[in-house]
């Protein structure tokens, strides 16, 4: 009983964050575009979204849709590029609603005609461990749900101009501890915040890991601590929310500097520049 009323409130929390925010976020004319599909909600990431888009249209994705948050850069621009290929939608509320927007994102293809959906950040690169795409792993897959373990990589020690994840060879030993899920479409689907979990029944599976390029400067980290702090402070019952984004923001210089040189004398990591021991970790279950 305990724990069916747990479930109810939960789906009805859910329900009213979809209802508050319908009227804010505004998604293209549905098409029917069929194959899988990459979502992602974004802020002021024109720097890695195009490397992150062509990376996965090498792996087969059919469509990307761009969930577009107030973004004062070139974000919608850098898309210019992939034509159809990427789909643009608008959240115009302040508030970091991540997980409702990601939740209507994820119904919005599966409307379309979606058959797998890969929930992602803009600083992630997914990757297959058993097939030679992702397209291939999930085209074959009999699951429903892929929890992909996600390690994040270190800064370089110089500094780069531009965004290229061949410049960065080490990684965490370990991966982060909650995954980063891809599920096959579902309309009534709800992506957790952090896009970690998606809850819609079905069986989980693995083959599928994630290259995360958190640290690509200073400058860079510490504006999007800044940013997400004040987009997580305008969300209701957001304490226990972005505490990395809350922690960073407030840091003075001294304290900033003294985090960033901890991260480039990390010990416990792996050098792998072509993520060969990356594509060969054993993924969740």
């Amino acid at each position: 009983m305990k724990k069916y009323l747990s479930k109810a409130l939960f789906k009805s929390k859910v329900f009213f964050e979809l209802n508050r925010i319908k009227s804010y976020i505004h998604f293209p004319e549905k098409k029917p575009i069929s194959g899988i599909w990459a979502i992602t909600m974004v802020r002021n990431e024109s720097g890695t979204l195009p490397v992150i888009i062509e990376h996965f249209l090498k792996q087969g994705i059919s469509r990307i849709l761009v969930v577009n948050h107030l973004s004062t850069d070139e974000t919608v621009e850098s898309m210019s590029y992939f034509g159809d290929f990427t789909q643009i939608a608008q959240y115009n509320h302040p508030s970091y609603e991540q997980r409702a927007v990601m939740t209507l994102a994820a119904r919005y293809a599966a409307e379309c005609g979606a058959s797998w959906i890969i929930p992602f950040d803009a600083d992630e690169l997914w990757w297959p461990t058993s097939e030679k795409t992702i397209a291939g792993l999930l085209n074959a897959c009999k699951d429903d749900k892929i929890p992909a373990p996600h390690y994040d990589f270190l800064p370089p020690d110089e500094l780069l101009e531009k965004f290229s994840p061949e410049s960065f060879f080490l990684h965490r030993n370990e991966p982060n501890p909650m995954p980063k899920t891809a599920f096959r479409a579902h309309p009534k689907a709800i992506v957790s915040m952090g896009n970690h979990w998606v809850h819609r029944p079905g069986t989980s599976g693995v083959g599928l890991v994630i290259a995360h390029y958190p640290y690509r400067s200073k400058n860079q980290l510490l504006k999007k601590a800044r940013e997400g702090s004040v987009a997580i402070n305008a969300l209701q019952n957001s304490k226990e929310l972005g505490s990395h984004w809350q922690q960073w923001s407030k840091m003075n210089d001294e304290e900033f500097d003294k985090f960033w040189k901890s991260l480039q004398s990390s010990s416990d990591v792996v050098q792998d520049p072509e993520l060969r021991s990356l594509r060969t970790v054993n993924s969740m279950s």
